[in-house]
């Protein structure tokens, strides 16, 4: 009797268990719900941070080196790595491989090895592979045709200083040092193009780029539009073998390579989409969807129980404009109202620029009184400077479990490693609550990610949040008197 019973019972556990795989959903086939897809293999560095969209490998495992970092059908995420859960982001190839203290949620692999430290939710999902080929997706994504033949302008070089150029059929195109191009609504061809050091290439509206070519950008490069729009509006669709991103870039669109092996460096932000051959990427990257697929929504949507309608708010604390009005995070009044907002006096202010990053010293009074309250200890501190009429040029968090307590009322933050990636180079952060409601804070970075723009008016904003709390109790400390001059550095006083 006992034999049967206990028989019975590990039938039950058996049925039980292949009942809960069969019920586990697999992965999207969707490519839009990707923000990176690597047709062969992703391998991504220390401290990558994907906050919304998947990342997907097409191809299956095969080989005597199969399963290993680099090999065919595999996705690799290095140590300390993040993947945002409340958004869904997911890793899914036929081989995951997460180093040590990777974060993720669900992961979806027929093969899957985790190190330690490391946080998913577990079992990982095997998934089937579809058709002949054993692909992750029914038709792997493709450039849309173009013709390269001919050029109507042949190759040219761009100087530093400002560029617009039409819509139209071009050479191959290398903006020098600090250029700044700009380009009309429309379709453009190039033959290659090559941005260097602190250029930018920015669109007024939507534009197709399309490359017959290579895509290599330096570093501190910025690609994007002159006001805010979705990713979706700069596809660019490149038909060579390389796409090489230099360190400190900032990149908004939707690239398109199948053929090319994407290198991505360090203390990249991106948003968009990017397709490869291959990808791989250096550390402290940090990436957003931006397809327009729900699945890479970046709004949240709130209802209000006074009445039947809905509002859509943006998350505060992603370092990105949800709502495409021009203002990031606490520089909205949606994060940080009037009455949770205070008026910042600068007394020390440093930014001296070297290459793609900057040296950044900020001393300030953030409030006399009223923003006495805030915690360090319970709250994220954001640090964020932004160009007036322009784009973010520094967003910064410091999560609230990185702050010590030297003595009564003073935080502080010491990374001289830069193991905290979201803190984008920062050296030392302090925030001073004297007793009689004082706050003071003080920023040092030796290689900060950010360059400032040349003879432009800054604004920096200080805020602090509680995640788990509502946006009514952030608190926020703003000024808009800071100027740089020529070379985009600042002195002040």
């Amino acid at each position: 009797m006992r034999v049967r019973l206990a028989l019975g019972l590990g039938v039950t556990a058996s049925l039980a268990g292949l009942l809960a795989l069969a019920q586990q959903t697999p992965p999207s086939r969707n490519v839009g719900d990707y923000v990176i897809v690597g047709l062969a293999r992703v391998s991504l560095g220390s401290g990558v941070h994907v906050l919304s969209g998947n990342v997907g490998v097409n191809a299956a495992g095969s080989g005597p080196r199969r399963g290993l970092p680099g090999s065919p059908g595999t996705l690799f995420v290095s140590h300390d790595g993040t993947f945002d859960l409340g958004q869904g982001a997911a890793p899914v190839a036929d081989t995951v491989r997460l180093s040590n203290h990777v974060t993720v949620g669900d992961v979806y692999a027929n093969s899957f090895s985790a190190g330690p430290g490391t946080s998913f939710h577990s079992p990982h999902v095997p998934f089937e592979l579809l058709g002949s080929g054993r692909t992750l997706f029914a038709a792997p994504p493709e450039l849309p045709p173009f013709t390269c033949a001919g050029s109507a302008f042949g190759a040219f070089v761009l100087p530093d200083g400002p560029t617009r150029l039409a819509p139209g059929a071009y050479g191959s195109l290398f903006a020098k040092r600090d250029a700044d191009v700009e380009l009309a609504p429309g379709t453009y061809r190039f033959e290659s193009i090559k941005l260097g050091t602190r250029a930018t290439l920015v669109a007024a509206g939507p534009v197709t780029v399309n490359v017959c070519g290579d895509l290599r950008l330096s570093n501190a490069v910025r690609i994007g539009f002159t006001n805010e729009r979705s990713a979706r509006d700069f596809v660019l669709n490149v038909a060579g073998t390389r796409v090489a991103f230099g360190h400190g870039n900032d990149v908004t669109a939707v690239v398109r390579a199948p053929n090319a092996q994407l290198r991505l460096g360090t203390l990249e932000r991106l948003r968009g989409q990017f397709i490869a051959n291959a990808v791989s990427s250096g550390p402290r990257v940090e990436i957003t969807c931006d397809t327009g697929s729900a699945h890479c929504a970046r709004v949240t949507t709130t209802t209000i129980p006074r009445s039947s309608t809905t509002t859509t708010t943006p998350p505060a604390g992603n370092c990105l404009d949800d709502d495409h009005d021009g203002l990031t995070d606490f520089e909205d009044p949606a994060c940080c109202s009037d009455r949770q907002l205070f008026p910042m006096t600068v007394d020390v202010g440093r930014i001296r620029p070297h290459g793609p990053r900057s040296l950044l010293r900020l001393k300030s009074l953030l409030a006399a009184e009223g923003l006495s309250d805030v915690n360090p200890l319970r709250q994220d501190v954001f640090l964020q400077i932004r160009a007036d009429g322009g784009h973010e040029v520094f967003c910064a968090k410091v999560p609230a479990g990185r702050f010590v307590v030297k003595r009564p009322g003073v935080f502080r933050f010491r990374d001289p490693g830069h193991s905290v990636g979201s803190a984008r180079g920062l050296d030392r952060l302090a925030v001073r609550i004297a007793r009689n409601g004082v706050v003071r804070f003080r920023a040092l970075a030796r290689n900060a990610a950010f360059t400032s723009p040349r003879n432009g008016q800054l604004s920096v904003t200080v805020s602090f949040r509680n995640a788990l709390e509502a946006e009514a109790g952030n608190r926020c400390a703003t000024t808009r008197s800071l100027r740089t001059d020529r070379r985009g550095a600042l002195r002040t006083p």
